[in-house]
């Protein structure tokens, strides 16, 4: 595994959570701005708290700004996420490396016949 992949890597990750940030205080905003213009034009009124919490949503899905906001975001925590996991696939791929490693030299520590003084001879330790 090169360590210029996880540096890259890295990298991305920073600037997708750079962009997650943006668009999570942008959509914040756009959605504070909708919401007060719904309850001003009367969109969001009802009987009681769920009913008006259910009319606020509907009226800011039909927000043309609300949801152009909010799909950002939802692109943007998709970037972050995909990234995330690139870089936890490259980790994987690396451990599974130094195993195969660690088994090869442990193989020719037994057919050497070279002991341990680890004080527990079978642990991850006793590797190192």
């Amino acid at each position: 595994m090169n360590t210029h992949h996880f540096h890259e890597l890295r990298l991305r990750l920073v600037d997708c959570a750079r962009s997650l940030r943006h668009y999570r205080d942008n959509y914040e905003t756009v959605k504070a701005i909708a919401e007060q213009d719904a309850i001003e034009s009367g969109k969001a009124e009802g009987k009681n708290a769920d009913e008006r919490a259910r009319k606020l949503t509907i009226a800011l899905l039909s927000d043309t700004s609300h949801t152009g906001a909010l799909a950002l975001l939802r692109d943007a925590e998709y970037d972050h996420e995909r990234v995330s996991a690139l870089l936890e696939a490259a980790k994987d791929e690396r451990r599974a490396a130094e195993w195969q490693i660690r088994a090869k030299l442990a193989d020719g520590l037994f057919r050497a016949d070279v002991q341990s003084d680890d004080h527990d001879p079978t642990g991850d330790s006793a590797f190192d």
